[in-house]
């Protein structure tokens, strides 16, 4: 009962911590006041004035990337000669000679890419200053640009500003100094109130208890006589040649708690000392294994929630969340399982003693006594669940079974833990508009290119309208283009009452038939032809008039009111559902929806090569100079002011912007 208290208290913290840290990291990216903005908002702005670095800068995915790996080059070049010539450097106390290249640029390479696999001992190939300036600074910043990457990815989905995806250097600088070193200065107060090593002493040799004998071969003999005036070594009686009596041992020292900190918390891994996190100054006691493995999944658990809120939708985040939880809930407890109920196969040839009564039961090969099975098990679970490298035990001494599960979360990688935002679509890819509209160098869209372009879309919107399963869209903000269609591809739409299904094109003379076989369909024949006509912005409040919408409810109802319909619709049987939909699918199809729809796309394709209106070739000298960002922005002003002239002609209080 004991053990599983435990495990239930590891993942019980890991969770409580989360949650808060999850709301922290959301405010900080976002630029907002926390508790500690008095303390270091002067230190970040400090440094934008010494790197002259604009915070106010939006920069494409492509300045974003390009940012990412010049830093990390920088970075690695900087870590490759730091080993090169930690010989001649200072920070050197126990004058340790520099590293070969081939292993400089594996430990560089590793570092930079937040891998760090090792291939080394620390405490006995690198230097104070290569730990503290190289190692300890990498496992910043490494950890810091993947969470950039992730916010940058964040802000694609949901356009936080009218363009751009932030600033690779504030984001760099606002997680180091905001998030990670005022978290890791706390963990690392921890470790050292627990016992891990903080100094930057040379290394010390202190005399052992008891001598120990080793044999040329370098193994320890066991049952050996030393006698330490006669030098002899004797084992069964007979005196055992050339055998070493080792009466000293080499004790390591250095700034451990700091580097410890950073790397579990950037989920970095490997370790400090040559045998890791089982090494009794790296991770003396319970209290410093708590601290370190909570450490490890700490950022990964808190950025899902960092993710909901990001988003407006915590849901969606508490959802990540949950699934990534339960995966490591089940395979923590495949481990502790296997792991406490022991070998029983040798238990049966009386090779084990497993009884509770003599020993700690259940299977501690491998295992340190100061952590026992339940600590041991946790950070094998953890460690591998996050691809963190580090161990406190040895899992190849591990149970068939639970040595399986660890191999399997390495396989899956950092799966656990390690249309959203305001519009449903646009239609088109913002960031990059000649991949949608497949325009060449030049902006020229060729008739070919065009045409294949549109069989793939309408091929996409058909292969919606023919699932076998019902669809339910759910639709918020603008709902432009193929975002339309998607729309109309769907059985059903539950629409937020902000939703605007925006025809902007054509009020600038832009021919769009590829909306015209879902609007003779979907809506009044009068309603449709006005729409084509004129341009006729639909409102959600309308299109529920219409019968377009299935639900109109605000916007914080929309998800619930979905989920509802969806809820309520899964009382039929499947096979119900999916003859009734084939039933209406029938009864359109004999109306011809789906022999026109070929039909009108080869007609798009056609008025896409006429020539265009002033604010149609406008439009597309905006997506060639300035993005499809800057181009669908001109969209929306032209859309707001065509719902502007709408108001002469309709109830204003069914325009919603």
């Amino acid at each position: 009962m004991s053990t599983m208290i435990q495990y239930v208290l590891y993942l019980a913290i890991l969770v409580v911590l989360a949650i808060p840290l999850g709301a922290y990291i959301k405010n900080v990216m976002s630029g907002e006041k926390t508790f500690l903005s008095k303390v270091l908002t002067p230190c970040e702005n400090l440094i934008y004035k010494v790197t002259r670095v604009d915070r106010e800068e939006q920069m494409t995915w492509k300045k974003y990337a390009v940012s990412v790996m010049i830093f990390s080059g920088i970075g690695l070049v900087f870590l490759f000669l730091l080993q090169l010539l930690q010989g001649v450097l200072p920070g050197n106390p126990q004058n340790l000679s520099g590293v070969k290249w081939d292993l400089a640029f594996n430990t560089s390479a590793s570092f930079i890419t937040n891998t760090n696999w090792q291939a080394y001992s620390g405490e006995s190939t690198l230097s104070y200053l290569t730990q503290a300036l190289g190692l300890t600074v990498q496992n910043f910043v490494s950890a810091a640009t993947g969470i950039a990457v992730l916010f940058a990815l964040i802000r694609g989905f949901i356009k936080v500003k009218s363009s751009g995806l932030g600033s690779f250097w504030v984001d760099l600088t606002r997680i180091v100094v905001h998030i990670l070193l005022p978290l890791n200065l706390v963990i690392s107060l921890l470790l050292v109130g627990g016992g891990v090593i903080q100094n930057l002493k040379s290394a010390e040799t202190v005399s052992l208890v008891e001598p120990i004998a080793v044999s040329a071969e370098g193994e320890i003999l066991e049952d050996a006589v030393i006698d330490l005036d006669t030098e002899t070594v004797t084992v069964d009686g007979e005196i055992v040649s050339n055998a070493q009596i080792v009466t000293e041992q080499f004790v390591p020292m250095g700034p451990a708690a700091s580097q410890v900190a950073i790397k579990q918390t950037g989920t970095n891994g490997g370790g400090y000392m040559g045998v890791n996190s089982a090494h009794p100054l790296e991770n003396p006691n319970a209290f410093t294994n708590l601290i370190e493995m909570i450490s490890i999944l700490l950022i990964p658990a808190a950025l899902c929630f960092t993710f909901g809120s990001a988003v407006k939708n915590k849901k969606q985040g508490i959802a990540i969340f949950m699934a990534m939880f339960l995966c490591l809930v089940v395979a923590l407890g495949c481990i502790a399982v296997t792991e406490q109920a022991g070998t029983s196969q040798l238990a049966q040839n009386g090779a084990v003693n497993m009884s509770m009564a003599e020993q700690a039961g259940g299977n501690m090969e491998g295992k340190e006594t100061r952590f026992g099975i339940a600590g041991s098990s946790t950070w094998a679970a953890f460690t591998t669940a996050a691809s963190n490298g580090s161990v406190n035990s040895m899992h190849d001494s591990y149970t068939p079974l639970a040595g399986m599960v660890t191999m399997l979360l390495m396989q899956l990688g950092e799966v656990i833990f390690g249309g959203v935002g305001d519009d449903f679509c646009c239609g088109f890819d913002t960031g990059d508009p000649s991949v949608s509209l497949n325009a060449n160098e030049d902006g020229v869209v060729s008739f070919a290119d065009r045409r294949e372009n549109t069989w793939e879309e309408v091929d996409t919107w058909l292969k919606i309208y023919n699932m076998r399963k019902p669809t339910i869209c759910m639709t918020q903000g603008t709902v432009l283009g193929g975002g339309w269609l998607i729309a109309m591809s769907c059985d059903c739409i539950c629409s937020a009452d902000n939703a605007v299904f925006d025809n902007t094109e054509y009020a600038m003379n832009m021919s769009y038939t590829l909306y015209l076989p879902w609007d003779a369909w979907k809506l009044p024949m009068n309603i449709a032809k006005e729409k084509a006509f004129t341009g006729y912005t639909i409102t959600a409040p309308e299109g529920y008039r219409f019968g377009l919408c299935n639900r109109c409810v605000p916007v914080d109802k929309l998800e619930e009111t979905t989920m509802d319909f969806a809820e309520r619709m899964l009382k039929l049987s499947p096979y119900t559902l999916t003859m009734h939909k084939e039933m209406y699918k029938m009864a359109y199809d004999m109306r011809g929806i789906q022999q026109i729809i070929p039909f009108s796309k080869e007609i798009f394709n056609v008025s896409m090569q006429l020539p265009g209106t002033a604010e149609n070739e406008a439009l597309w000298e905006i997506a060639k100079t300035q993005g499809g960002a800057a181009m669908d922005a001109e969209f929306t002003r032209q859309a707001r002011a065509l719902r502007e002239e709408e108001r002469k002609f309709r109830d204003p209080s069914e325009i919603n912007f």
